[in-house]
């Protein structure tokens, strides 16, 4: 009787004095937070601008063996709105790169040695950079952020006389996330569409981790309890 009683004290003993620890090791494998990657996400300006780049580099790509020995191409966009302002200083830069001209709209052309000049016209239907979501993974630590980015480019190059020489149109997407507390370099530059609406938090995205986190401590305390009364 003496020998039970005293498992009984040491049983309770160990629950009281392991409990503690269980549940700290509980807490730390529900806080921990996951290892981040070491580069930093792109800023909003840059990963449009990645996107549009990846696109007229296509599009050049398509169109090039059209060109013969042009080295000029007239590029005419169909708007004037910010992402139209942002692909056109890329179009510049991608033909100046591969030794062609891109002639702006407010050019005058053909000029002379353009005897057969091609127009590339462009419209922009998708160009979508928006945050989807803000959250935290776990019970402490900085908050996330989730952004969606598309954009899709439509083309047809044409001759001076209007025959259409080609058509066709190209689109890149993209979906990260970045830290909150980054906010200020990810949306760094004048552009408006750098600047998306950032959505509200969620109060169930706070109460969930902590309603599982404590089903968790409430078992592992059971399981003691039960131990102690053995």
């Amino acid at each position: 009787m003496i020998t039970s009683q005293t498992g009984r004290r040491r049983a309770a003993s160990l629950g009281v004095t392991g409990l503690p620890v269980v549940l700290s090791v509980a807490l730390l494998l529900i806080t921990t937070p996951r290892a981040q990657a070491a580069e930093p996400a792109s800023s909003n300006l840059d990963l449009m601008t990645e996107l549009c780049t990846q696109i007229v580099e296509d599009i050049v790509g398509k169109i090039e063996p059209d060109m013969g020995t042009r080295t000029r191409l007239q590029v005419v966009p169909y708007g004037n709105s910010e992402e139209y302002g942002l692909l056109e200083d890329i179009f510049t830069r991608i033909l100046d790169e591969k030794g062609m001209t891109a002639v702006l709209p407010s050019a005058q052309f053909p000029e002379d040695g353009d005897d057969d000049p091609l127009v590339l016209e462009y419209k922009v239907p998708v160009f979508r950079l928006i945050y989807t979501d803000v959250y935290r993974s776990h019970l402490i630590g900085g908050k996330k952020v989730r952004r969606e980015a598309n954009v899709r480019v439509s083309a047809r190059l044409h001759s001076g006389a209007g025959e259409l020489v080609w058509i066709g149109d190209s689109q890149a997407d993209r979906s990260d996330q970045f830290s909150h507390s980054d906010i200020g370099r990810i949306q760094e530059g004048a552009y408006q569409f750098a600047k998306p609406e950032m959505p509200s938090s969620s109060w169930g995205k706070i109460v969930e981790p902590v309603f599982v986190s404590a089903i968790i401590v409430g078992m592992i305390y059971l399981f003691f309890s039960n131990q102690s009364d053995s």
